[in-house]
């Protein structure tokens, strides 16, 4: 599932040594998880009455055994999965890279390997609830594709018959009431078949060919109780994508058109009606008639929906969006059924945003965009809904970015724009369409001023990619550093921001690189930082994660000279996911990223408030890192397929004027340092620049209780700094030192 690149490793040496480096034990900050709940589930499959429900979202399976009420997960269970599906007596199958077939009877507890294949390529199987399962395998030593039956619930196999290999599996489906008789869809670049066999697998008819127009099969469906009625989804290339549901009345010998103008995703019988799922325009289930074939009205519109299930009388549907939903009524009215399920995720920092203590994330699977106001606690669904079909792999949710608390932009690619812009200027009541077709995909968005937007993307009309341009809100784009955009396994490598004096800064594979007039010109900066990942910006430097050999950790550029502040230790792993960085106003500053060790794979989470040298370091067992961002109140921690984590922010909260019985107060005016003090006691005032270095020590000493003042040194030279009181309690406060 992972694409892993390898990158040229600079071999410069280190400008000095690392401030810290942590320890393996820390005080662990209190995480919960907060969701958001629903978003992209990809299947939904029932039994009995339909209190067991099994959800597939990916990376993870999703448990209910209360009828949705509650979930609980089976982790990762599709890292490297083709394909998977349900026997009769609820055994899991899943058909996994390298020929393995992996069997579980309790519901994703333990795995057995039943199949065993090394010259197996990709696979699929057949989705019904059989005791009779097949598996269609691209064979890369045969050069065919092969066929596999179990008759037991997928306990043992036995090779069946083959076909002329194919670059492309759609899809494999067998007959409930007749377990010989099964449908298999393939296909290249030129065309798309329709084979049948009516021998258990052993020999292949071809039944249907169609050209380039009809790029894939999406589904086929044999009717419970008559084996020669057959129904088959077909994509349709064209824009916006579309569909043809095909029906055959003899077992596949002849088809005829039954239905268009739906790309369907899953066909699914319901007592004497077909239900179609589309995940396109129009979106939702509908029920179609089958005798004779007749189209109706919609049941659920308001969601594009990959599947469909039911069991005793309950009807299920996963959508790409808002998760699992339930209908009581057969299909009157709907209700969403995804408590702990969370299925919203992103796998970089550019899907997730914060103004304070607004936060904003969009979902990478569907596009849709969350907000909440309490630093994460909470979250909301906007109503923006870009309706993508995530079954082709493609990128959908690209990135979002808060200028204010209520001017936010956002780069979606969606099935009826395929490249759009949105902006909102009311903190996402309303969403406007700024810029559809000729938008690039952006894959990363910054903002100068709020109007000026700079974005790292690829433009699908054009095909140029690098750094874009927009002066009027993302109503149009222009080019101004072409670059090449590399794919590093689930997103686009790259970063782009704005610093606080007007710079822009990009990351890409050869390092950082800055322009000073505004995109005009750019010149790579040194050190070559080659493996510098993601940034943020403070009022007063720009922050990088870097893992190069050379260079790991933290570091920051004030306009002046760069700043190691955290080196991540030897442990760190970027096989999975890249560490991140997230500062706040030159005071807090928070950095993750992925180990793997003897427990597994784990998150790393280091904080510190300034001057960064005493990092608290939390480990989270079980998850895989994307991002780490900084509100007013707290700590986000973004996760691959567990959606994200909230913790409030290790140590002190800095604050100027923090006061109450028996505290300490401090304020700096003009050039004077304000001290109330609760009772005589010894203190430390140390003055630091804004890169991390102490300037000097001021005073070291005992002070009598009550208010004190002290003149700060006029022999520091003009600019910012920060000035750290220890007196029993600590505060850090900014002071802008004028007139030298």
């Amino acid at each position: 599932m992972f694409e892993i690149m390898a990158l040229v490793v600079g071999l410069w040496p280190r400008l000095d040594l690392p401030p810290v480096e942590p320890a393996e034990t820390a005080v662990p900050l209190s995480w919960i998880p907060v969701g958001p709940e629903g978003g992209s589930v990809l299947s939904v499959h029932t039994f009995g009455n339909g209190d067991s429900v099994l959800a597939v979202a990916w990376p993870n399976l999703w448990i209910s055994t209360n009828q949705g009420a509650t979930w609980s997960q089976v982790p990762y269970a599709l890292f490297g999965t083709d394909d998977g599906t349900l026997t009769a007596d609820r055994s899991l199958l899943m058909a996994k890279e390298g020929g393995l077939m992996l069997r579980s009877t309790d519901w994703g507890m333990s795995w057995d390997t039943v199949l065993s294949v090394s010259s197996i390529g990709y696979k699929i199987l057949n989705q019904e609830k059989l005791n009779a399962v097949y598996t269609a395998c691209q064979d890369t030593v045969l050069w065919e594709i092969s066929f596999y039956r179990s008759t037991d619930n997928g306990e043992n196999w036995s090779i069946a018959g083959s076909v002329r290999y194919e670059d492309e599996l759609y899809v494999l489906a067998a007959a409930p009431t007749q377990s010989s008789l099964v449908f298999f869809a393939c296909g290249d670049d030129d065309s798309t078949f329709i084979y049948r066999s009516t021998d258990g697998g052993t020999n292949w008819t071809r039944v249907l060919s169609r050209g380039t127009a009809y790029p894939d099969v999406r589904a086929i469906a044999v009717h419970p109780t008559n084996p020669m009625l057959v129904f088959a989804a077909l994509s349709l290339d064209a824009f916006p994508p579309s569909g043809v549901l095909i029906v055959s009345t003899d077992m596949g010998n002849t088809w005829s058109t039954a239905d268009s103008g739906k790309l369907y995703t899953h066909l699914n019988f319901y007592q004497d009606t077909l239900l179609l799922a589309s995940s396109a325009i129009p979106e939702g289930i509908k029920r179609f008639k089958i005798n004779p074939p007749q189209d109706t009205t919609w049941l659920y519109n308001q969601e594009c929906v990959m599947w469909t299930d039911d069991a005793g009388g309950i009807l299920w549907g996963a959508t790409n969006g808002v998760g699992v939903i339930r209908s009581l009524t057969n299909g009157v009215s709907w209700e969403e059924r995804n408590t702990n399920l969370y299925g919203v995720w992103a796998p970089t920092p550019h899907q997730i945003t914060a103004c304070g203590n607004t936060a904003y994330i969009i979902d990478y699977m569907s596009g849709r965009v969350y907000k909440s106001t309490n630093g994460g606690s909470t979250w909301a669904r906007n109503q923006l809904n870009p309706v993508f079909d995530p079954s082709g792999g493609f990128m959908i949710g690209l990135s979002i970015h808060a200028a204010t608390e209520n001017l936010v932009y956002a780069g979606i690619a969606s099935l009826g724009t395929f490249s759009s812009f949105y902006r909102t200027t009311d903190g996402g009541v309303s969403w406007i369409p700024v810029s559809i077709l000729t938008a690039p995909l952006m894959f990363s968005l910054a903002d100068r001023a709020q109007d000026t937007l700079y974005g790292l993307g690829f433009n699908l009309i054009t095909t140029e990619s690098g750094v874009f341009k927009s002066i009027d809100r993302g109503g149009s784009w222009n080019l101004v550093r072409p670059y090449p955009i590399i794919l590093y396994g689930l997103y686009a490598f790259g970063d782009v921001k704005v610093s606080s004096w007007g710079h822009i800064f990009m990351t890409d594979t050869a390092g950082v690189s800055r322009s000073t007039n505004g995109g005009a010109s750019w010149a790579q900066m040194s050190p070559n930082l080659q493996m510098a990942w993601w940034m943020d910006t403070t009022g007063n430097a720009v922050f990088f994660s870097s893992s190069d050999t050379n260079f790991q950790g933290v570091w920051s550029w004030n306009n002046s000279t760069w700043q190691w502040h955290f080196y991540g230790g030897d442990s760190y792993s970027p096989l999975f996911l890249l560490p991140d960085v997230a500062a706040e106003a030159s005071y807090r500053l928070v950095t993750c990223w992925t180990i793997v060790g003897p427990m597994g794979t784990a998150a790393v989470v280091a904080s510190d408030t300034f001057p960064y040298q005493t990092w608290g370091y939390d480990t989270l067992p079980g998850l895989l890192p994307s991002s780490v961002t900084l509100t007013s109140s707290s700590v986000i921690l973004g996760t691959v397929g567990n959606g994200f984590y909230r913790a409030d922010f290790q140590g002190m909260p800095i604050n100027e004027n923090l006061t109450g019985p028996g505290m300490m107060s401090a304020w700096v005016s003009g050039d004077k340092l304000f001290l109330n003090l609760p009772q005589a006691t010894s203190v430390s005032i140390r003055i630091y620049d804004v890169s991390g270095r102490m300037r000097e020590e001021m005073f070291n000493g005992g002070l009598p209780g009550g208010l004190n003042s002290l003149e700060l040194p006029k022999s520091m030279p003009s600019g910012v700094y920060m000035v750290k009181v220890d007196a029993g309690d600590t505060r850090v406060l900014k002071w802008t030192r004028t007139g030298r």
